[in-house]
């Protein structure tokens, strides 16, 4: 009934991966 509760999960998980892995200045696709 709450799937939007599914992206803000997903969202959440690929801004922080995304913020760690900018901060090692390394860029993964």
């Amino acid at each position: 009934m709450a799937q939007i509760w599914q992206y803000v999960y997903v969202v959440v998980y690929v801004v922080y991966v995304r913020e760690r892995e900018r901060e090692r200045g390394r860029h993964i696709q």
